[in-house]
């Protein structure tokens, strides 16, 4: 394996400890033998792009002990490394080579508390570190957020703005729920857009409040 290091940077995003553990292992880890979650994919193409930097976020959970997810995540993969041969997508990796190359280019995000604030916390490492390219890893129905909530992030702040060009978005093959068809994707017309904006943006009493007038009127 050559030494060389790219600037690329690949970051895979958390899940939620708060979730049923079998759940949150297959999502993260996925389903042996071809079905990678979140971070095995995410350690994949860290190999396979000789990445500079491997991030897993987030902090918006963290086990009764107080270890936060992304701290969680980072530790599972480096304990199981070897455990990665059991994915197909592995044959021919050396594994003790590549677990200690990406034991020296891990980061995680201990303070995020949701998609938008994690990827403005993976913008800022990425500056810090010098990468140019960027993957987020998420599964199916994660990835339309994590595309647009990349463009907002990548838009908002100039020094982060180069990232915009060269940004994509990898999809493990374990869905948190459901699959990529179940996700709503709406671009509704200008004058709607300012309300369903202010429906995502409302607290939580008022969306229950929402959610009963659609029921009422049979819209769920």
């Amino acid at each position: 394996m050559s030494d060389k290091v790219h600037n690329i940077g690949i970051w895979a995003h958390g899940h939620s400890l708060d979730r049923d553990p079998e759940i949150w292992k297959r999502v993260i880890w996925g389903v042996p033998p071809n079905r990678l979650g979140r971070a095995s994919l995410a350690t994949l193409l860290a190999i396979k792009n000789k990445a500079r930097l491997l991030g897993f976020g987030t902090g918006s959970s963290r086990t009764s002990e107080g270890k936060i997810e992304a701290e969680v995540i980072r530790d599972f993969i480096l304990d199981n490394f070897n455990n990665l041969g059991e994915f197909q997508q592995f044959n021919g990796v050396d594994l003790r080579e590549a677990k200690d190359k990406i034991s020296r280019i891990v980061e995680v995000d201990t303070a995020s508390k949701n998609t938008y604030e994690e990827l403005q916390c993976a913008a800022r490492i990425f500056l810090e570190k010098g990468v140019k390219t960027v993957i987020f890893v998420t599964d199916p129905a994660h990835g339309s957020r994590v595309f647009k909530n990349a463009c907002e992030v990548f838009l908002e702040n100039n020094s982060f703005s180069n990232i915009l060009q060269h940004f994509s978005v990898a999809a493990s093959a374990v869905p948190y729920s459901g699959t990529a068809g179940d996700v709503v994707v709406a671009e509704p017309p200008y004058p709607l857009r300012k309300v369903f904006q202010n429906i995502m943006q409302a607290p939580e009493e008022r969306r229950k409040e929402i959610n009963l007038l659609l029921k009422r009127y049979r819209f769920v």
